[in-house]
């Protein structure tokens, strides 16, 4: 049996617990909240996030065969938040947590069997055909205009069905042998796991538990301190927006992933503020080594710091 057919039976009991939760029988009933909704994007952001750059990365001759940057959904979540980003409310944690324990085991994976990502790559891919089936569900829940707002539920409009064949045949040809399988189904049942975990603290939700997090500002980011005060948020994003428009390096050694970065890190350099002068510089020290590994001079770093202090 084929890579393909012995993943769509062995999860089919998954994938049909998974559609049972609440959240999606609120999407089809058009009751869904605006803030369920949102902090669903904002979970996946975390977990494509991570997985996308782990299997952009991974060193692994079936996984390169089958990744290319067309699957990427991120960028289509990033565009769905920043629509949303006026009516957001503070970040639900506990779907936070779910998408960041999501994302923890893809890293583990991409270091111990990055094969294995093309599990968690299967179970994505194949939500693409249900979203397209919820995607005007969406629009007319929250009185959407066109894709604004749900460009990753129409990820690939109407060529779901050749994007699907075109994926399947590139899974069966990069696993033809049998002897894979069974590590790659595995991390197929954990993806569902891992998603029947974030949906099911999605709705309905426990409205105590709301809070600012990082990775509002990059999926990416993990789990590092964030201010709590939004003006201190604000005056780091904008120094990194200067620091940015004044070294071009940037964005033509890091890109849009690299912006992210500089963003969330910003933010953490506000929160050293707290520390003694001394655990203030070790962690400064450990931050300026760690980028000029990355190949960012320790200038640059000079200059941000300087950007933040006067913003």
């Amino acid at each position: 049996m084929s890579i393909m057919k012995r993943l769509k039976t062995e999860t089919a009991a998954d994938h049909k617990r998974l559609e049972s939760y609440p959240y999606f029988a609120a999407m089809a009933e058009h009751t869904l909240p605006l803030e369920c909704y949102v902090n669903q994007l904002k979970g996946l952001a975390i977990i494509h996030g991570v997985l996308e750059s782990a299997l952009a990365e991974a060193a692994c001759e079936p996984v390169a065969s089958v990744w290319n940057d067309s699957l990427r959904k991120l960028p289509l979540l990033a565009e769905d938040l920043e629509f949303f980003k006026p009516r957001i409310e503070p970040d639900y944690m506990p779907a936070i947590e779910a998408a960041l324990a999501m994302a923890g085991k893809i890293r583990l994976r991409s270091i111990e069997d990055p094969l294995t990502l093309l599990g968690y790559l299967y179970v994505f891919e194949g939500s693409t055909l249900g979203n397209h089936m919820h995607q005007p569900d969406i629009t007319a829940t929250f009185h959407l205009e066109g894709l604004t707002g749900c460009r990753y539920y129409e990820s690939y409009g109407q060529q779901v069905p050749e994007k699907w064949r075109q994926f399947r045949q590139t899974m069966e040809a990069a696993l033809g042998d049998a002897d894979l399988h069974d590590p790659i189904i595995a991390a197929a049942h954990e993806a569902f796991a891992g998603l029947e975990k974030l949906y099911s603290v999605l709705f309905p939700m426990e409205k105590r538990k709301k809070s600012f997090h990082v990775t509002r500002i990059n999926p990416e980011a993990g789990n590092h301190p964030l201010p709590e005060d939004e003006r201190e948020i604000a005056a780091a994003l904008t120094a990194s927006n200067r620091a940015w428009a004044l070294y071009p390096y940037y964005q033509a050694r890091y890109g849009e992933r690299g912006k992210r970065f500089s963003d969330s890190d910003t933010c953490w350099l506000v929160t050293l503020i707290n520390l003694d002068p001394e655990s203030l510089c070790q962690q400064m020290n450990w931050l300026v080594r760690l980028l000029a590994t990355r190949g960012m001079p320790s200038i640059m770093l000079e200059k941000t710091i300087q950007l933040l202090h006067e913003e």
